[in-house]
């Protein structure tokens, strides 16, 4: 298994207008490290939207999907953060669109 350096953590809730878009930033980083994208839902009723989003990306890094109670950004930032096994965790709003040297 690669070790990851960094763990990208999206809490989201409800829409998924700009979750595409924010991944299409994040994975267009000009970054050597490997890393991870980690996606937490926290508690949307219907949450195949972002599913369907996530499997739409073909990319070497990991995509991941969490599914938190609602409870609010902070709880499902800290539940990603439990999830996550990179060395280095940042965090992004589903409406941020990184510059390519973010990372």
């Amino acid at each position: 298994m690669i070790e990851l350096d960094v763990s990208i953590i999206i809490p989201v809730y409800k829409r998924t207008g700009w979750l595409r878009e924010c991944i299409e930033h994040v994975l267009n980083q000009e970054f050597e490290g490997h890393f991870e994208v980690v996606v937490v839902d926290d508690g949307s009723p219907d949450s195949s939207g972002f599913k369907n989003i996530l499997n739409s990306f073909h990319s070497n890094a990991a995509l991941r999907y969490l599914k938190n109670k609602h409870a609010g950004p902070a709880a499902a930032r800290n539940f990603g953060v439990r999830n996550s096994i990179g060395k280095i965790l940042c965090f992004l709003d589903d409406d941020s669109l990184p510059e390519k040297k973010w990372l």
